[in-house]
C-alpha cells in the first residue's frame, strides 16, 4: 500500500489481522455478502482518503473531503455494529467490519451471533478517527483557500497591547477598533 501513496499522504489506521471489512449501499446486504470471501476488504485510513484493499490492490476508495460525517451504528436485527458514511453527493456507505473467525466460534458455542464489545470499539473508533482527520482536512482547505486572514503584518512599537495577552493590537481602519489577532477579538 505505501508505494500507493500521493505525496504526503500518511497511513492512519488499518484493520488489525483476522478483521475484513464489507462495503454496501444505502441498504446494509448482510445475508448476502457475509461470507462470500471475494467481497472481503481490507480497509486503510489515510489523512486524505479511505481506501479499500483487494489482495494489495486499490479496489474502491473515497477521498476524505467527499465526506461529510461518519456515525457508528448497530444494526436493528442483529446488533452487528458498522460505519454508516454520509458523503457530499448525498450517498450513504455502510461499511461491517466482522471477523470471521469470532462468527464461527459464536455459531458454534453461543447457537448464533453473540454481541461482540471489541466489535463495537472497533467501529466507534473508526468512525471517530475518520471524523478527526475530515475536520483536519476541511480545517487545511480553509487555510489554503484563505478563509481566514492572514496574520497582519508586524505593528509599530507605538500601537497598544492587548490586556488579555500582551501582543500588539492593530487598528482596523474600517471599524476605527484595536483588534487582537492572537485572541481574535476587539478589545
Amino acid at each position: 500500500m505505501e508505494s500507493k501513496l500521493s505525496e504526503g499522504e500518511v497511513i492512519v489506521k488499518t484493520l488489525g489481522e483476522g478483521w475484513h471489512a464489507v462495503r454496501h449501499g444505502e441498504k446494509i446486504e448482510w445475508f448476502k455478502t457475509a461470507y462470500k470471501r471475494k467481497l472481503f476488504r481490507k480497509p486503510v485510513l489515510t489523512n486524505q482518503r479511505l481506501v479499500f484493499l483487494n489482495n494489495e490492490d486499490i479496489d474502491y476508495e473515497i477521498p476524505l473531503e467527499d465526506i461529510v460525517q461518519t456515525t457508528s451504528k448497530r444494526y436493528l436485527r442483529l446488533g452487528t455494529p458498522y460505519l454508516r458514511l454520509e458523503l457530499k453527493n448525498g450517498n450513504i456507505i455502510h461499511i461491517v467490519f466482522e471477523n470471521i473467525s469470532q462468527r464461527v466460534l459464536d455459531a458454534i458455542f453461543a447457537g448464533g451471533y453473540a454481541e461482540d464489545a471489541n466489535q463495537i470499539r472497533l467501529v466507534k473508533a473508526w468512525a471517530d478517527e475518520i471524523n478527526l482527520h475530515v475536520k483536519e482536512m476541511k480545517t487545511r482547505q480553509l487555510y489554503k483557500a484563505k478563509i481566514f486572514p492572514p496574520p497582519p503584518p508586524p505593528t509599530p512599537a507605538t500601537s497598544p497591547i492587548c490586556p488579555g495577552c500582551g501582543h500588539p493590537l492593530t487598528l482596523i481602519q474600517q471599524y476605527n477598533r484595536w483588534y487582537c489577532y492572537n485572541c481574535r477579538k476587539y478589545s
